[in-house]
């Protein structure tokens, strides 16, 4: 530890009788209160300070091997080796290490566990699972991303019978006066399925994403509705429990986003928005949310929603350019024609949207530095629509289909 970060350890006075029962010179020390006190020499585990003590350890020691660090994500780490980036990325004491030449891995694992004490390579073979992930290629070297061992697991623990083809229902943002559930039985499992279907949702299975978002805000006080529609979306995966992200390997990086907005949505007269950003096809982050600004048209609503998906998108473009790749005219695709006049004009186009704040015409810097470039589509090809609006029927499923696929077919 720093000689400057002095710590000290408050002991208990049950622990402090076992401590002496066992070192009995440490009497001397102990207080009035029966309690002893220790300065902290080296850190110790699950102190506030020792995470940053063992990233500013860790850093330091993959920095000297010639890695430098991605700036929009600290816990990421890339050099070239042999012409081609090695890539690093840390989660807590885990480290995964990614590079085409498998050699050029164990000899790059090595180097960084001769650092430590101890270490243990876990080899990607066929396969690979981490948090709940599961994470293969197929022939064609496409990355398949899937939680089907998750998913399962889900559905035995939610005792779900009936299937159902969609997880939403038109009628799931209308007015709810069903009766509020009082058993906090039946509140506490209402609570930790929302928890455990959200964990899917943001990671892999981005076709409930809507509904879990809005059952999210349910969890303190459900209503009998609100049952019903996690029961729904229980049966939706129960039909679907095999599908996941599909990521075209093979080629160059793609990075595709799209935007969109209800008017209104919310019974509160709030809208809702929504964006996804793919990577070579496959959703890398998703977005749905309301919002807490209240707009007057269709227009405004897509031109907030717009500023906002430009926000999240430059979060994912500086990421990728931090990892070497060089990322410009990223397609923002928008479904709202009055958004790209917006836009194209640079300024207010009426008196109606001169209220709009300014800070939403960062949009038109983004278009002008070629950060992005703003597109048309139909509304029947906008995929973030299915993360606006509970959709059903057909265009559901050409919408889910396009974001997700089944497993089975990989």
């Amino acid at each position: 530890m720093n000689p400057e970060d002095i710590v000290f350890l408050k002991i208990s006075k049950v622990i402090t009788d076992i401590m002496i029962d066992m070192y009995p010179y440490l009497t001397q020390y102990v207080d009035q209160k029966g309690q002893l006190y220790f300065r902290l020499e080296k850190a110790l585990y699950g102190l506030k300070q020792s995470p940053k003590l063992w990233y500013d350890h860790l850093t330091k020691k993959v920095m000297n091997l010639g890695y430098k660090i991605n700036r929009e994500d600290q816990c990421v780490f890339s050099k070239v080796v042999n012409g081609t980036t090695l890539d690093l990325f840390i989660y807590v004491d885990d480290i995964l290490m990614s590079h085409i030449d498998k050699e050029i891995l164990d000899i790059e694992a090595k180097k960084l566990g001769n650092e430590f004490s101890g270490y243990n390579i876990v080899r990607d073979n066929e396969g690979m699972k981490y948090v709940g992930l599961e994470i293969r290629r197929n022939k064609n070297m496409d990355v398949i991303v899937s939680m089907n061992k998750y998913i399962q697991e889900v559905l035995d623990w939610s005792e779900c019978k009936q299937v159902f083809v969609t997880p939403g229902e038109s009628t799931d943002f209308q007015a709810d006066e069903s009766a509020l559930i009082s058993d906090m039985r039946i509140i506490k499992k209402f609570h930790t399925g929302v928890a455990k279907l959200l964990y899917a949702a943001i990671r892999v299975r981005t076709d409930i994403l809507l509904q879990v978002n809005m059952l999210c805000s349910k969890v303190k006080a459900p209503r009998v509705k609100n049952l019903k529609q996690l029961e729904r979306v229980y049966g939706y995966l129960l039909g679907t429990p095999r599908r996941g992200m599909v990521f075209e390997g093979g080629g160059s990086m793609q990075v595709k986003a799209w935007g969109d907005a209800a008017f209104m949505l919310h019974e509160d007269l709030t809208s809702r928005s929504s964006c996804l950003f793919e990577v070579n096809g496959g959703v890398v982050e998703a977005h749905t949310s309301k919002e807490s600004m209240r707009v007057r048209s269709a227009a405004e609503a897509e031109f907030v929603q717009a500023s906002r998906t430009s926000d999240y998108l430059m979060c994912c473009v500086r990421f990728l350019r931090g990892q070497g790749w060089d990322i410009n005219k990223v397609p923002v695709y928008q479904d709202n024609k009055a958004v790209l006049a917006l836009v194209a004009a640079g300024k207010p186009t009426s008196n109606r949207t001169k209220h709009i704040a300014l800070r939403h015409f960062a949009l038109k810097d983004l278009v002008d530095s070629n950060d992005i470039v703003l597109e048309w589509v139909s509304t029947k090809c906008m995929l973030a629509d299915i993360l606006t609006k509970p959709l059903v029927g057909k265009q559901f499923v050409i919408l889910r289909d396009a974001i997700t696929k089944n497993m089975d077919e990989y």
